[in-house]
């Protein structure tokens, strides 16, 4: 008579089955109620709960499972799943939940390298608990989960096709390595904040593991963010050292109600394919205060078309709720920010700028974005003038490389036509711009710059700029291309508005401007003392 499963022999009844123990094959993964859990939702499962995780094994979730303290899971390589679907509801099967106002935070502590969570709900106490954490991660055990180890920031969560619902932070991460795909993340004030870890970090071997390399390898893909509370998806909230925060991959989400998706520091990431809809949170879509090598393209931010519900004075005494149209704030605020394209990307129904620069921003390109009823503010006399691309200050750098392309504009009329392109009252000169190509309203301008930057006007197929004649016999201007076409006018003195024209493939002319590949010579009386020129030149 068998007196234990060490005692009972299990074939698996598949060809090339090898016999083993019972133990062995039930030992593959354990359950909750393996330690006594009851899995009805109203039961304290905690310690049932932390033995399963504290085995080691994978963990199979099979019930709904109620907690009164946080789970910790230590286990290097562990893998926590269930067996049901990944609704929201309190109802479903598979559930881990806290109970509403309850004060545990974080619900799940992940202190072990390459955990996988799966196929589960996890719910909080709510998004109002101030500062409550879904699931935190952050390297503290070895690879047994029996001790402590260095902090070397090794993370490597994994969360796939879960339901994580109903706290302040959804997902606080110290460290590099977080892949979350095809999860519904609903009813947060944050999703997802990415930090460096904490003060006892410790630098590895490797180059990767050392703090210059920075912290990096976050893979947001494929989920659904719903019902957020005026906060970000995604956060940078690191206090030192933010600017070496690398390796955001945001692609394919859906984000809808109140959710704007990232703000802080951030290099060589990308955010691809995403749509967010009717996010009426006061802030832009993006607010990136620092970083290089960001790209955003192919995305889709819109708000609700205008429904032309406006609460009356009836409805405003009674407290009676109108759902009026939800239109998005603002796009994308940059400041301090370099080497950024934004391409490809559709906006509808905003209220304030598309894009807003600050600071000292650097290298950025806007192009073939589609633009649909944008700076909506614009119809409201008593708020700021709004652009559709906007430079808030001068940098103190010669050039900001600004690439301006290949957009669209499709407004109605509005109480005030501002032109796309606009620097506020009293900028300096901005270098290094190119505006060309755009599609706009007949009523909208491509810019009314000041005149110190309309001279600098540049690009790789033409440019405008002026100079001061030194009444040399000869003055060479080299510009960034060869030009096959130049035209100089003088804009100074008793000669104002003068033209000469001439172009690479013709002599005339040449006698007093003449191109020479990249040059041009300026002669007689193009380079006249005290005199200003304006020169145009064309590929």
């Amino acid at each position: 008579m068998p007196t234990s499963s060490d005692d009972v022999t299990y074939l698996a009844p598949y060809l090339g089955g090898v016999s083993r123990t019972l133990t062995s094959k039930l030992a593959e993964y354990v359950t909750p109620e393996d330690f006594g859990a009851v899995g009805n939702g109203s039961a304290d499962d905690t310690a049932a709960v932390q033995a399963a995780l504290d085995t080691g094994h994978h963990v199979l979730l099979l019930n709904h499972y109620r907690i009164s303290s946080t789970l910790i899971v230590k286990k290097r390589g562990q893998r926590i799943f269930g067996e049901a679907g990944t609704g929201t509801a309190t109802t479903e099967r598979v559930n881990i939940s806290v109970g509403s106002g309850s004060t545990i935070t974080p619900v799940i502590s992940v202190g072990a390298q390459a955990v996988t969570i799966q196929n589960v709900v996890i719910e909080g106490p709510g998004a109002g608990v101030a500062n409550s954490v879904l699931i935190f991660a952050q390297q503290e055990w070895n690879e047994t989960g029996t001790g402590s180890i260095e902090n070397k920031g090794d993370v490597d969560l994994k969360i796939v096709e879960c339901a994580l619902v109903r706290s302040y932070q959804i997902i606080r991460i110290k460290g590099r390595g977080l892949n979350v795909q095809t999860c519904n993340i609903a009813f947060f004030k944050h999703a997802i904040d990415i930090e460096w870890p904490d003060e006892n970090f410790v630098e590895g071997d490797n180059f990767d593991q050392t703090a210059l390399s920075g912290m990096r390898s976050y893979v947001i893909r494929n989920n659904r963010f719903h019902a957020g509370s005026d906060g970000y998806l995604v956060r940078n909230i690191t206090s030192d050292n933010s600017e070496n925060i690398h390796g955001l991959l945001f692609i394919g989400n859906y984000a809808d109600t109140n959710c704007r998706i990232f703000t802080g520091k951030i290099n060589e990431s990308s955010f691809l394919d995403n749509i967010l809809i009717h996010s009426n949170s006061k802030a832009f879509i993006f607010s990136i205060t620092g970083g290089d090598s960001i790209r955003i393209a192919g995305n889709m931010f819109y708000g609700m078309t205008d429904n032309g519900l406006r609460p009356t004075e009836k409805d405003i005494k009674e407290g009676n709720k109108v759902v009026s149209t939800c239109e998005i704030m603002g796009g994308i605020q940059l400041a301090d920010t370099s080497n950024v394209s934004i391409h490809g990307n559709h906006f509808k129904r905003v209220e304030r700028d598309v894009l807003s620069l600050n600071g000292e921003c650097r290298n950025i390109l806007f192009q073939g974005n589609v633009m649909k009823d944008v700076c909506l503010d614009n119809n409201i006399l008593t708020e700021p003038l709004r652009y559709a691309v906007r430079v808030n200050n001068a940098v103190s750098t010669p050039a900001v490389g600004l690439i301006i392309s290949e957009n669209t504009v499709d407004n109605e009329e509005m109480a005030r036509n501002a032109p796309m392109v606009g620097l506020p009252a009293g900028a300096g000169a901005l270098t290094g711009l190119v505006v060309r190509d755009n599609l706009l309203p007949s009523f909208m301008s491509t810019h009314d710059l000041p005149a110190a930057t309309r001279q600098s006007v540049t690009n790789t197929t033409r440019e405008a700029l002026a100079y001061d004649g030194d009444g040399a016999t000869s003055k060479t201007v080299t510009l960034r291309f060869a030009p096959v076409f130049v035209s100089v006018t003088i804009v100074t003195g008793m000669e104002r508005g003068r033209t000469i024209a001439v172009s690479a493939g013709s002599t005339a002319g040449s006698d007093l401007v003449q191109i020479s590949g990249r040059d041009v010579l300026l002669k007689g009386d193009w380079n006249v003392s005290g005199t200003t020129y304006t020169l145009h030149a064309f590929t």
